[in-house]
């Protein structure tokens, strides 16, 4: 039969057949969606319309309603045979990055991935969010989960029980944090600990009958593990680049994944061994199937032509025979038996072997750049700051302008106390175009702590009033409690009387945040305002929450009350004050070891406000544990 062709106004973001085969839909930049019956080519009626571009689909498998999500922030259920609206929009604070409906329809999982134009990623501290949503009534289930990184994939167990999520955290993020991991699809409770790939997950989804999910992240490693237990059922299945894609077979028998430069693998689940080692076909498309009925991988190549690979892999009597010897070191003799291959034949062997199959035997510069990824975050994750300083610094060297690898070699340097070297490091990631608020909160600590505090001060001037229509980099309660916690050095009066209106609205906005709190005890201190801050500082202090008492936020607040309490005159309160906070400070300020509630620009900031009410009360500066040897 020839092809049909379907017209869809602009580019198409999103394809999706029904189970049944019966209908095709289509979304893209139009913020259309449109659904053809696939046997007669005709179109459904109805306006499936979003206000911005459509970037995901899924219909129910019944086929009877159809999921949509769009980066407007919202997702929408239709009834595909009417093209009406079953749902309000399912309003989200980012873009609707991927989508899911259960058999039935009556449920919706939703998940968001912040935009670089979003206007509220510096008004929030999340920029991934899961929510699970009745169709019937339009409204939550359960309250959003919010998370730090994006979501990439959310998918309902074939049973409508569980719910697996996919979201990458960074190299050094922190497992804890992550929504790589099976929910409960009732009420968004963990039912497993976060999926441990470095950098987080790109890609999962359950096998077809619910038993397994897979999962593929940005360390190039694909694994497939039990739904229930979250128990590893595979070795690693090792890539040379990161995973972008992975995909069951209709049988469950085998597992297709794909690279972020268009290599497609294919691998046999029961054993974990390769069944096609590499397909070659696009560097730039992420569509790739196994055929559900003759199991040969499906893709695209770069002129947009379908392309088959059979999985029947042969080779030649000679490879059979070269890989046999290379194996066992051993030929089978005239009478059958084994005897020791000599060293002429194992090297034509190798040679032979390696230049037709050069993946086998040849180390890539993706292996190698792959493998220094892992051994860095490894290296972090064990504490050895100098080992992972050594394998950033092969990393920088091939991608000096790489931002994350600059601040993660900075944060080596930190751990080492090499100051210099950190700044340096920071002010390079600082004047990339594309730096997060991470790199700038800790540049600016970093500057400050080495008494640079104009230069300090110039920067959050900039994020305070930017020009020329640039994004401020920090987010608003950063950019507050630098401007506070770096002093009142020369800086204007209508600076600090602008910060203080900010940190007053901060705290109205989130009375019962802790943090909200101290930023605006910190400001009415600096405002001069001395016994408010008193009051709100000493109300804080009686926070009787474990976790507050032992981190460098108590510490901050600790020595502010020693400062207030001195410039009310109260000088053997402010000396209590002070030495509290010293007290705090040493549960946390050892900076050879890795804190996971903290980092080591968090620690500067304590040790600033301690140095600043160290002079008030006339004591010794804290100092930090100097380095290990």
């Amino acid at each position: 039969q020839s092809p049909r062709e379907l017209l869809h106004p602009g580019p198409v973001f999103a394809l999706q057949f029904s189970d049944d085969e019966k209908w095709l839909a289509a979304a893209g930049a139009s913020r259309h969606v449109r659904i053809w019956n696939v046997a007669t080519g005709e179109r459904v009626p109805g306006d499936f319309k979003h206000a911005s571009e459509v970037r995901t689909l899924q219909f129910s498998t019944n086929a009877k309603r159809i999921v949509s999500g769009s980066s407007d922030g919202t997702a929408r259920v239709w009834d595909v045979a009417s093209g009406r609206a079953l749902t309000p929009p399912l309003v989200h604070r980012h873009r609707v990055w991927t989508v899911d409906i259960t058999a039935d329809g009556s449920h919706v999982v939703t998940g968001t991935f912040v935009s670089d134009g979003d206007d509220t990623r510096n008004e929030v501290d999340y920029e991934g969010e899961i929510g699970l949503w009745n169709v019937a009534t339009g409204k939550l289930v359960v309250p959003i989960r919010q998370f730090p990184r994006g979501i990439n994939r959310v998918q309902f167990s074939p049973d409508d029980s569980l719910i697996v999520s996919a979201s990458e955290t960074g190299w050094f993020g922190v497992n804890e944090e992550s929504s790589s991991r099976i929910w409960n699809a009732t009420s968004l409770q963990p039912m497993s600990r976060p999926f441990p790939h470095s950098g987080g997950v790109r890609d999962a989804a359950f096998s077809p009958d619910g038993s397994m999910v897979a999962t593929g992240g940005p360390d190039g490693i694909g694994r497939i593990w039990d739904a229930k237990t979250a128990e590893p059922l595979t070795k690693p299945m090792k890539h040379t680049r990161r995973i972008v894609t992975v995909k069951w077979s209709r049988d469950g028998r085998r597992l297709l994944t794909k690279q972020n430069n268009g290599v497609t693998r294919v691998w046999d689940v029961a054993s974990g061994q390769l069944v096609v080692p590499k397909i070659r076909r696009s560097a730039w498309t992420g569509d790739a199937e196994l055929h559900p009925v003759t199991g040969d991988v499906v893709t695209l190549d770069n002129n947009r032509q379908i392309c088959t690979t059979s999985l029947n892999i042969t080779l030649d009597d000679y490879e059979i025979a070269a890989l046999s010897k290379i194996v066992s070191g051993q030929n089978i003799d005239s009478t059958s038996g084994l005897v020791r291959s000599n060293p002429v034949e194992l090297r034509d062997a190798w040679e032979r072997m390696r230049k037709s199959k050069p993946d086998y035997f040849e180390v890539s510069d993706e292996q190698r750049w792959n493998w220094l990824l892992r051994q860095s975050a490894m290296a972090v994750q064990a504490e050895q700051w100098e080992a992972a300083r050594g394998l950033l610094d092969q990393l920088v060297e091939k991608s000096p302008n790489d931002i994350l690898f600059r601040q993660r070699r900075a944060n080596c340097f930190a751990h080492l106390q090499q100051w210099p070297a950190a700044i340096a490091d920071l002010a390079h990631a600082a004047q990339q175009t594309t730096a997060n608020s991470g790199v700038i909160f800790d540049y600016v600590v970093l500057l400050a702590s080495q008494g640079r505090i104009k230069q300090a001060h110039d920067i959050l001037d900039r994020e305070r009033t930017p020009q020329n229509g640039i994004r401020p980099k920090l987010t608003k309660p950063q950019s507050i409690l630098l401007s506070l916690a770096t002093g009142n050095n020369n800086r204007e009066a209508t600076v600090i009387a602008q910060v203080t209106k900010s940190a007053e609205a901060l705290a109205e906005q989130q009375p019962d945040n802790n943090m909200a709190l101290f930023i605006a005890g910190l400001a009415r201190y600096r405002s001069g305002k001395h016994a408010e801050a008193h009051q709100i500082l000493s109300k804080l202090e009686d926070n009787t929450d474990h976790w507050w008492n032992r981190t460098p936020a108590r510490a901050n607040c600790l020595a502010c009350l020693a400062m207030v309490a001195q410039k009310l005159g109260k000088s053997v309160e402010a000396k209590q004050w002070h030495q509290k906070a010293i007290t705090v400070w040493d549960t946390f300020s050892n900076l050879n070891e890795e804190t996971f509630r903290y980092g080591w620009s968090d620690i500067l900031v304590s040790q600033l406000l301690l140095n600043e009410s160290s002079a008030a009360v006339k004591e010794p500066a804290p100092k930090l544990a100097p380095p290990l040897e």
